[in-house]
């Protein structure tokens, strides 16, 4: 039992991209240009490939194999993407950390219990059957429409 507290604070959930990606010789990337909070996985992915594609830029840039321009498109190919991490990170915050007694209860009655169902990978097909365990996952893409929720070998 916790009897006593030595340092307390309230979490606050931030999330939103810098205004901007660049100005002049100064470039940022990774958590510097967009901040999520931890749901959804998705920050370290999303700022990884934000620091990745600057870092081929600069180098690109550097050794002359391309114009200096290159640098300007940075923030066009990689706001978009943040952008989407972005809202579906306040979709999982609303889900999750819901402000109203209402919501609370959709989390509570239908979204938790749904998270807690087992996973099946019989929907993809995937081990086929007598297969060994450590056999390759194949790539699948979502279905849309009667066939909703199976996926299928791309």
């Amino acid at each position: 039992m916790v009897t006593e507290f030595c340092w307390v604070s309230e979490l606050r959930i931030h999330r939103r991209p810098a205004d901007a990606y660049g100005n002049g010789r100064i470039l940022i990337a990774g958590d510097a240009a967009h901040i999520q909070s931890l749901f959804s996985d998705q920050g370290q992915n999303t700022g990884l490939g934000s620091a990745e594609n600057l870092a081929g830029e600069v180098a690109l840039a550097a050794l002359g194999r391309a114009a200096c321009r290159l640098l300007d498109t940075n923030e066009g190919e990689r706001r978009p993407l943040a952008q989407k991490v972005l809202s579906a990170t306040s979709t999982a915050v609303d889900i999750m950390l819901p402000s109203t007694r209402g919501k609370r209860l959709v989390r509570d009655k239908i979204v938790l219990p749904v998270l807690r169902l087992p996973l099946s990978s019989a929907s993809c097909g995937w081990p086929p059957p007598n297969s060994a365990s450590a056999a390759p996952v194949p790539s699948c893409r979502w279905k849309v429409g009667s066939n909703a929720g199976r996926c299928s070998a791309a």
